[in-house]
């Protein structure tokens, strides 16, 4: 499972990830897009989450400092195969138009999109 998050988005991640525990066996990647590393509020609770659950693993793309999130580089930063997984996304509509028609023309097209 693939999340992507950018702004305010990361919090319903938040409040679903503080719940997994060792029962969980899920692969999540998050990816939470910002502007700037001054948005990344919570990054140090992220940090503390995914230390207890090995199964998932975070990014975070600051698009002033490092250009904005794209689909080849969403398909980089996830061990997963996109096409095998499902995308939960969380944010601007524009962002998720452009990542869902770059993640097509990779022929990387998700299960779905929730």
């Amino acid at each position: 499972m693939a999340w992507l998050a950018d702004g305010i988005g990361i919090t319903p991640f938040l409040a679903r990830a503080e719940l997994l525990n060792h029962t969980n066996q899920q692969e999540i990647v998050l990816i939470w897009a910002v502007t700037t590393w001054t948005e990344t509020f919570t990054a140090d609770r992220l940090a503390v989450i995914a230390a207890r659950h090995t199964g998932l693993t975070v990014h975070i793309v600051a698009s002033t400092e490092e250009g904005q999130l794209t689909a080849q580089r969403l398909t980089r930063l996830t061990p997963l195969l996109v096409r095998e997984s499902e995308l939960f996304y969380c944010g601007s509509t524009s962002l998720r138009d452009a990542i869902v028609s770059g993640l097509k023309a990779l022929w990387q097209s998700h299960r779905r999109v929730h």
